[in-house]
């Protein structure tokens, strides 16, 4: 009588089909971990554009607030400072005296007050703007202007605008030229994005790379 093959799977067929099912696992949880990274990171540049929308919105607000519990100081705008290499965004606000109707080429300090930070998301940093050295500091500052209400969207020359005993300089913001549009650049080491903000239009919008 012949024998009968038995029926089943042998060692090797078992262990074979363990390392197919383990590399497919690997695989999958990578591309799932590139795709979480990645919505991570889409996430956090998001939330930043909408951070920097949420200080131009305040700025343009209809009703001129004050700075604190001061009558004496009028709020006209916010600044927001990037420094490469940093998550945190440094959010200030721009106060004259409300005795003073500055106009644009008027020389008037205004100062600092009510100062806050914003940590971006998901380890992302800012890198620098577009065509600086990766080091140069960038200020964007929304700016109501005390005297028309018009809305002004500035952003600093690299490095920053410069301050005078803790003040800046009124003019420095309201030239009567509208600077050009200028895009910062954020990263997480493996993805970059922009911040793209346009003087001319007052839209702040972002890119991804």
């Amino acid at each position: 009588m012949a024998n009968k093959r038995q029926s089943g799977f042998t060692l090797i067929e078992i262990i074979m089909t363990m390392a197919i099912s383990a590399g497919l696992a690997v695989v999958a949880l990578a591309g799932f971990s590139a795709m979480r990274a990645q919505t991570q990171f889409s996430d956090a540049v998001e939330r930043l554009r909408e951070a920097t929308v949420q200080r131009r919105t305040e700025t343009n607000s209809a009703v001129q607030f004050t700075s604190g519990d001061d009558a004496s100081q009028i709020a006209f705008g916010r600044i927001m400072t990037f420094t490469p290499g940093s998550g945190i965004v440094q959010i200030q606000t721009l106060v004259t005296s409300s005795t003073e109707s500055p106009a644009a080429n008027q020389m008037v300090k205004v100062t600092n007050d009510n100062a806050l930070s914003y940590t971006v998301a998901w380890g992302v940093v800012f890198k620098k703007g577009l065509g600086d050295a990766p080091a140069a500091k960038r200020q964007v500052a929304f700016i109501r202007s005390p005297v028309d209400g018009s809305l002004h969207s500035i952003v600093s020359p690299a490095g920053g605008w410069p301050l005078i005993s803790g003040n800046y300089i009124y003019s420095d913001f309201i030239s009567g030229i509208v600077p050009s549009a200028v895009s910062l650049q954020v990263g997480d080491g493996t993805r970059t994005a922009t911040i793209d903000i346009n003087p001319a239009t007052n839209g702040v919008g972002r890119t991804f790379q």
